[in-house]
């Protein structure tokens, strides 16, 4: 009935949909089914849930290294965190967040350098 764009296994925001004008069914009635967001809200919730361990080890790694750069961190942290993967832009938000509460800050002079605050 209808032609999605983008990916044909995912629906993601950006997809259009269009009618399919070459459909035809021998069925007089069918039903259609509804994506699950019950998928998307799992993973929203597992991400919520692991950013308290996401924080955590950001603290850790940069309180025993003092300071390091921004991608050797998010390296450290997908390291420390083997059996959670949380994406970069999890590790980013909580990066900022940390920042906002003063236990990490921006080198002066390097803006991709982090200092643990002591």
């Amino acid at each position: 009935m209808l032609i999605k764009s983008g990916e044909k296994s995912k629906i993601s925001e950006n997809d259009e949909f269009n009618i399919n004008g070459d459909f035809s069914s021998k069925l007089l009635c069918f039903s259609i089914p509804l994506p699950d967001d019950k998928d998307v809200f799992i993973w929203q919730k597992i991400e919520v849930d692991w950013s308290g361990a996401v924080e955590a080890a950001i603290v850790k790694i940069l309180k025993s290294w003092k300071q390091m750069n921004h991608n050797d961190l998010v390296a450290e942290v997908m390291t420390m965190l083997a059996t959670f993967k949380p994406n970069i832009r999890t590790i980013k938000e909580r990066i900022t967040h940390l920042i906002s509460r003063e236990f990490i800050e921006w080198d002066l002079e390097d803006n991709n350098l982090y200092k643990y605050v002591a």
